[in-house]
């Protein structure tokens, strides 16, 4: 039990470092070191984007699969828009991007299969 804790800081620890990288380069980087945070970010925050989809939207999803990829990749989105105000210091990247993810999805599913909008 003790091991798998450790292992579990340790995996913690390891993605806050990886996003502090990402955030670095995405705030302060050139250009392309921008892009390259942006799209580290969304990869390493791709099956937790998934996971939330899996959890909040699934009867959408088994009704029409492919609107599985609009929904990642609004994911994507908010997750890129919300990169410049995170803190690696502060929160874990699961807890911070949570809400802006599942705001931008619930919008997506609003617009794209109710056809109304929130504004």
């Amino acid at each position: 039990m003790k091991e798998y804790l450790e292992d579990e800081l340790m995996d913690t620890a390891l993605t806050k470092e990886r996003f502090r990288k990402f955030v670095e380069y995405a705030k302060y980087g050139n250009e392309e070191n921008r892009k390259k945070g942006r799209l580290g970010a969304c990869e390493e925050l791709d099956g937790y984007i998934g996971y939330i989809i899996k959890k909040k939207f699934d009867a959408y999803v088994r009704n029409d699969p492919d609107f599985r990829q609009d929904l990642m990749q609004s994911g994507r989105m908010s997750v890129i828009q919300a990169l410049d105000g995170y803190d690696v210091d502060k929160t874990r990247p699961a807890t911070y991007f949570y809400i802006f993810i599942f705001h931008e999805l619930l919008e997506q599913v609003i617009v794209m299969k109710h056809g109304i909008t929130s504004y």
